[in-house]
């Protein structure tokens, strides 16, 4: 029997969006999905861009798709994306060009200038967000130099879901999850890096007022959907950072967990009530990012399932037909460690030949060069697990305590060779789900804004009784211990 209430997530991935509708009975959420979409960058005048006017069509389309079937029973809505990327409008509140991919090239090089200028020990203290050449202070800097008319005519910065929010409700504001992602928030003061911002002759004029999670943005916009009386839905500030959202749908039920938000990021950390803030997680590029409800992730990203969807995209034009099912087959069948690859190395940061990059790879480090699909299939995963546990060693030693079990949570969940292998490779045991944790994690900060559930803790107890998961036991451990040390010294 259908719930009386419903609750939409929109959750928009780097490769797909979807439109996921959640009931709630007073003791299980279900999940539906509504409507789902691709996404990805597209090549503009040379530049990789987000076609968000067409995603938001389509967001638009599932919001319809949803109403058609839950009616009035529908209460409000959320939405999360991933991180660091922004939207500039004008002084009518138009959207002046297309938002920049994080995998555009024009930030190449001003990372290490800046960090160059300020030193990392001055950045890190401003804005304790891991770094990468992707984050939205570097993409500000050339923005500011290689386009100045598009900086100069711009009014307001609006991260991708605050863009959709706005269309949504016509309020321009920014939630702390997704703030934390751009290296010009300050985790510690929980407010913008004015300073920093003013040190680089950045305008801080663009960015919104700050909102926690849980935060009712307004009413749903009559004219986004015709037809539909939309005054009484609301639309709800989640964890608009999707990690936040994935991480607050973890269904643990014991202390000292750590968490892996798998996709086409893998994102490992823990959950700490203060940022960790010292020269050892400086040295360790440890990120704190902010959670819903006063919680703090000290974190890593690492490159992701993002080479394992490279390469099927390239062997897909190569005519080679494989969905991700059939190339975990062949990866079973393939020699194990025949080459090892840090799937974090900067070859593999651009879209492209990932297959051929990786023979590349393991001929500048003398190894194998693996001449198969499924040899370059287990390559790709052993790479990923085996970085998994030099994070994830890092952030032990960083935080002071152990993470005793991993929680794998999103899409990547659903690849259960990685999970074994990442239980293998870190000598941990693995969970994993709930798959559509983000939605889900993104769902339950709507059910705690309406009082439907009454804290974060509350709202994990309901993802581990509503969700199956799946657990995966560390296997061959000797194997894997010999083949990370043979990793470190490639990797080095």
């Amino acid at each position: 029997m259908v719930s009386t209430k419903a609750y939409l997530a929109i959750d928009l991935g780097a490769s797909s969006g979807k439109v996921i509708v959640g009931t709630y009975d007073g003791h299980r959420i279900s999940v539906q999905e509504v409507h789902r979409f691709p996404n990805g960058a597209v090549s503009e005048a040379g530049s990789l861009r987000w076609p968000i006017r067409r995603l938001f069509r389509e967001i638009q389309t599932g919001i319809g798709k949803a109403l058609q079937l839950y009616g009035n029973q529908l209460v409000s809505i959320g939405v999360d994306t991933w991180g660091i990327d922004y939207a500039l409008l004008d002084g009518d509140d138009e959207l002046i060009e297309h938002p920049y991919h994080y995998r555009d090239m024009r930030t190449t090089g001003i990372m290490d200038r800046v960090v160059d200028s300020l030193g990392a020990e001055y950045l890190y203290n401003q804005a304790s967000v891991q770094f990468m050449e992707m984050n939205t202070l570097f993409q500000l800097i050339a923005a500011k130099e290689q386009t100045p008319q598009i900086y100069r005519k711009a009014n307001s910065l609006l991260f991708i879901p605050d863009l959709i929010n706005f269309w949504l409700t016509g309020s321009k504001l920014t939630d702390k999850t997704l703030a934390s992602t751009s290296q010009i928030y300050d985790t510690r003061l929980h407010t913008w890096a004015y300073a920093l911002l003013e040190k680089l002759d950045l305008s801080g004029e663009l960015l919104q007022d700050l909102y926690e999670p849980g935060y009712q943005i307004g009413a749903l916009r009559s004219s986004i959907i015709k037809d539909h009386d939309t005054s009484n839905i609301r639309v709800v500030l989640t964890g608009t950072h999707d990690t936040a959202s994935a991480v607050a749908a973890v269904p643990a039920n014991t202390a000292d967990w750590g968490f892996l938000s798998s996709g086409t990021w893998s994102v490992l950390g823990v959950e700490t009530s203060e940022p960790i803030i010292n020269l050892e997680a400086l040295r360790m590029r440890l990120g704190n990012e902010t959670g819903v409800y006063g919680t703090v992730r000290p974190l890593k990203n690492v490159s992701g399932l993002w080479l394992l969807q490279e390469a099927k995209r390239i062997w897909s034009e190569r005519g080679m037909r494989f969905d991700y099912e059939n190339l975990n087959e062949l990866a079973i069948r393939a020699e194990p460690f025949s080459s090892l690859i840090n799937p974090d190395d900067t070859v593999f940061l651009k879209p492209g030949d990932v297959p051929s990059r990786i023979r590349e790879y393991c001929y500048r480090t003398n190894q194998n060069q693996p001449s198969s699909e499924g040899q370059v299939v287990r390559t790709i995963l052993e790479g990923l697990a085996l970085r998994y546990r030099t994070v994830l060693d890092d952030i032990d030693y960083a935080v002071g305590r152990e993470c005793k079990k991993i929680h794998i949570v999103g899409g990547g969940a659903k690849n259960e060779l990685l999970n074994q292998f990442t239980a293998n490779a870190t000598n941990r045991p693995v969970v994993a789900g709930p798959f559509e944790a983000t939605a889900i994690g993104n769902i339950l900060v709507q059910l705690i804004a309406h009082g439907e559930v009454s804290s974060l803790q509350e709202a994990r107890e309901l993802s581990y009784s509503s969700f199956d998961r799946v657990e995966f036991e560390p296997q061959h451990t000797s194997a894997w211990s010999e083949a990370y040390e043979q990793f470190c010294t490639v990797v080095v």
